[in-house]
């Protein structure tokens, strides 16, 4: 990308109102909403007060869930390469609960398998005992439910 310049690229989401297409440039102006300092990162409390914001009263274990979710390289704070494919998950994704089945479902199968559970599990720092076998995103939905509060 050049200095300034927008890409032609588009991302498409789609969500419960169907299809939209962001562009590299959209998500980019997105990011610097969030990276309310400038420091090419976004940190929890920038998305808190992002949230906040948009009007969303997100209790604060859920958003550390949330930056541990999106964040690859463990460093407890969101970059841009990895908010590109969080942005295209939360945009249209009306619960936390959906958002990290989302984010979890790494084959797009529509289930939960022990190896996207433990990776989960392992970012969350949970200390869950491990489902006997695949969960249905329901279930999935269920057990979040249950264990994020505690």
């Amino acid at each position: 990308m050049g200095c300034g310049q927008p890409t032609q690229t588009a991302i498409k989401t789609t969500g419960e109102e169907g299809a939209v297409m962001l562009t590299e440039a959209e998500i980019d102006d997105i990011f610097k909403k969030f990276d309310e300092n400038g420091d090419g990162y976004i940190a929890c409390e920038e998305l808190q007060s992002q949230m906040t914001e948009q009007g969303f009263d997100v209790p604060a274990h859920v958003l550390k869930a949330m930056i541990a979710m999106a964040d690859d390289n463990a460093d407890n704070k969101i970059q841009k390469s990895e908010f590109r494919p969080f942005i295209k998950i939360i945009l249209f994704t009306p619960t936390f609960e959906e958002i990290l089945f989302k984010i979890a479902d790494k084959n797009n199968d529509g289930m939960i398998d022990q190896k996207e559970f433990m990776k989960l599990k392992n970012k969350l720092n949970w200390e869950v005992e491990n489902p006997a076998e695949k969960m249905t995103k329901e279930e999935f939905m269920a057990f979040v439910t249950k264990n994020m509060k505690q």
